[in-house]
């Protein structure tokens, strides 16, 4: 079974560079390059 994984924002890194945009399909490589990268998390407060 294949796991399918779609991004639902952009992704960035600890130094503010966009990595991923929102709806870009993330792809074995991909998430193998994304996990050498220290992430920003982004966490969106509902209101």
């Amino acid at each position: 079974m294949v796991n399918i994984i779609v991004t639902t924002c952009a992704i960035f890194s600890q130094s503010g560079i966009k990595l991923v945009a929102a709806g870009i399909q993330v792809a074995s490589k991909l998430h193998e390059q994304l996990v050498k990268h220290k992430l920003f998390v982004y966490a969106q407060i509902a209101q």
